[in-house]
């Protein structure tokens, strides 16, 4: 496992960005409040601990384990050649070298709601 990036940031509304660094696609609503992600095909949001709560720390493995519970698995549609891991203003910020195409993640973290700690495992 090499960790390939992190972010220890203050999340403003409590929400973490994983997106192809170019989309611009809407994310659409989580489907209950107990939710923790929502994904839409070429960018997710995840639930974290507010910012008036605490930072929160981010880390971008190559591969597993993953810290944690996984609460997600799937892929997103990386066409720029970088995923983007950010806050929701963009103010916090890591880039990540991705192959343009498919890109499968999961996502764990210590909390299924308001998370401290969440890796990204690529591939």
């Amino acid at each position: 496992m090499t960790v390939l990036a992190e972010l220890n940031a203050d999340f403003p509304w409590g929400v973490l960005l994983v997106t192809d660094a170019r989309s611009t696609e809407q994310i659409p609503d989580w489907a209950s409040p107990e939710d923790m992600v929502t994904a839409a095909h070429s960018a997710l949001v995840v639930r974290v601990r507010h910012a008036d709560e605490g930072s929160v720390a981010v880390r971008v493995l190559d591969a597993e384990p993953g810290t944690g519970q996984m609460v997600f698995e799937g892929a997103l549609q990386v066409t720029c050649g970088s995923l983007r891991v950010s806050d929701a203003t963009g103010g916090s910020a890591v880039d990540v070298p991705a192959p343009p195409g498919s890109l499968r993640l999961r996502l764990f973290a210590d909390e299924v709601s308001e998370a401290t700690m969440v890796d990204v495992v690529i591939g």
